[in-house]
């Protein structure tokens, strides 16, 4: 499986970055190489998503919070259209709530780290928001029913 890590360095207040450090030399062991991009601004996830799944990536892996996990659900679609349907989202507990973490794997903070090899996706909701205004914008998001 191809995967990406999206890592968003000032998720958590910097602890994303921390944690992406002190996980490289471990991922390298596990997957022989790892494919990163760095979000440097706003609307960054959305684009490396895309760019990613237009390349072929199966698997994003978010290393940041609720926020780069958002970006990125945008990032899955183009023109409202999935760009892969058989991608999956993966999310890591680094960012400062975490909501959408703890939804899918509770409160055990390393058991992302555990189910990327072994990985089950699930189906969830996507929401979609359009807001009119003079620049009338869309958004995406997911949630767990």
């Amino acid at each position: 499986m191809k995967r990406r890590f999206i890592v968003n360095p000032v998720s958590g207040s910097g602890n994303a970055r921390i944690l992406f450090n002190q996980l490289q030399d471990s991922l390298l062991g596990r997957f022989g190489k790892i494919d990163t991009a760095i979000t440097r601004k706003a609307g960054d996830a959305t684009r490396l998503a895309r760019e990613a799944l237009h390349a072929g990536i199966e698997q994003l892996i978010v290393i940041g919070g609720d926020g780069t996990v958002n970006e990125v659900v945008c990032g899955f679609f183009d023109q409202n259209q999935p760009i892969n349907p058989k991608a999956c989202l993966l999310v890591s507990d680094c960012g400062t709530g975490n909501d959408y973490y703890r939804h899918v794997f509770g409160s055990n903070a390393s058991a992302w780290l555990d189910s990327m090899e072994d990985f089950k996706p699930v189906k969830v909701d996507l929401g979609r928001v359009e807001i009119s205004s003079e620049n009338p914008t869309l958004r995406l998001f997911i949630n767990m029913m």
